[in-house]
């Protein structure tokens, strides 16, 4: 099982994991869940940043004393996401008090190795690829216990080791510093734009109106879900509305000969303005900016609206002022919009020369944001980037 590394350098070996570390993983089983207890950690509690406890799942007592009597953790241990999203070496610094489920359990054993050398190791784009490679499963990939008690990694001295270890937090913690900084000015971005609009309607000084006295609102039709097939003409649910735009990675669709007199008044045309009106995504407003027309499944709603201007000042005022208090006054799991809820809402109603001037402006700024995010993103990415290079570097011998 040699992995596609260069030749090693003089006095690196190859070695299997288990020949320096004790491999164990959690329950396989199902135990009961209750609404307070013992956090069961899985694969799902393993990110990028580390351990968290983001809607874990609690058991008892017994069964937590039951599965921990294979699979302790302790503190120094290293935890390795099994299943799903393979990956996400996570060594625990606190005293542990959770159990774990399908999720790889590193345990030191001997002291040729370190365990903050096998996470940088398992982090190593090389080595993850060859993982994903090579693991199992057709809809929810996997590596089994065995798998990894055989994988082989690079295991220099121990104190080229703790040299290399060394050099890379120095490192990461420059670079997560500054992934930190762009991150933050990736925010006060958004925070800026968000808190400009809303300055600009809340200055507005003009009569208001119902949104149902100036346009038209229509909602969907309930296609049937056994319809729906892979290709044909395309069907916008709840699920593809997104903030500002529509998911269409995600479209599904329904044949050609669906089409009829009475479906075809449900097409969203390129730029119409929509919300979804129940699920997740309720108060989500976007517009149709695919290019393409839609068509307009139920729990849909669509404004109709012929003014381009009308249209462009009703998208950003519902986009700033409604689909936050929106979501926020319905709160239910599964909250959901009548008609009447919409046609009632309350919009400021400037001249036509003004709705005009305050699209502009909104329109300018908005472009600068998404001009900075896009920097931003890109910086981040070069970030990254950079600290898997510097695990490639590192493990050919040549940091």
């Amino acid at each position: 099982m040699a992995q596609n590394f260069d030749d090693l350098p003089e006095l690196w070996e190859w070695k299997e994991i288990a020949e320096v570390f004790d491999v164990r993983d959690g329950t396989h089983d199902s135990p009961k869940y209750q609404d307070e207890g013992y956090p069961l950690i899985t694969s799902k509690n393993l990110g990028v940043e580390g351990l968290h406890f983001k809607k874990v799942k609690f058991i008892s007592e017994v069964d937590y004393e039951a599965i921990n009597k294979r699979s302790k953790v302790d503190k120094g241990d290293m935890l390795f996401a099994m299943i799903g999203t393979i990956g996400n070496p996570t060594i625990i610094d606190i005293e542990p008090s959770f159990a774990i489920k399908n999720v790889a359990l590193f345990k030191p054993k001997s002291d040729l190795a370190t365990m903050q050398h096998l996470k940088y190791v398992l982090q190593s784009p090389r080595v993850l690829s060859k993982m994903l490679g090579e693991a199992k499963g057709a809809t929810q990939k996997f590596v089994g216990l065995t798998y990894l008690r055989k994988f082989r990694i690079p295991l220099p001295p121990k104190a080229e080791q703790e040299r290399i270890v060394a050099k890379l937090d120095a490192l990461f913690s420059r670079i997560d510093k500054a992934i930190a900084h762009l991150k933050h000015t990736h925010s006060q971005s958004k925070a800026l734009s968000k808190a400009s609009s809303n300055l600009c309607f809340d200055q507005l000084d003009s009569t208001k109106a119902e949104l149902g006295t100036i346009v038209d609102f229509k909602n969907g039709y309930a296609f049937k879900s056994k319809d729906f097939c892979d290709s044909g003409v395309p069907v916008l649910r709840i699920s593809n509305i997104q903030k500002g735009g529509i998911d269409y990675g995600r479209m599904t669709y329904v044949p050609d000969n669906t089409i009829n007199d009475k479906t075809e008044q449900f097409y969203v045309e390129p730029n119409e303005i929509v919300i979804a009106m129940s699920g997740a995504t309720t108060g989500k407003i976007a517009m149709n900016d695919t290019g393409k027309r839609l068509l307009q499944n139920q729990r849909v709603g669509r404004f109709i609206i012929k003014c381009e201007t009308l249209r462009n000042f009703v998208f950003l005022f519902l986009e700033t002022k409604v689909e936050e208090n929106l979501q926020q006054a319905l709160g239910a799991a599964q909250p959901n919009l009548s008609t009447k809820q919409i046609k009632e809402l309350q919009i400021p109603l400037p001249p036509l020369a003004e709705q005009q001037k305050i699209v502009a402006k909104l329109d300018a700024l908005s472009a600068k944001c998404r001009a900075l995010e896009t920097a931003t993103s890109q910086q981040l990415e070069r970030l990254e980037s950079l600290k898997a290079s510097l695990l490639d570097t590192a493990f050919k011998g040549k940091l």
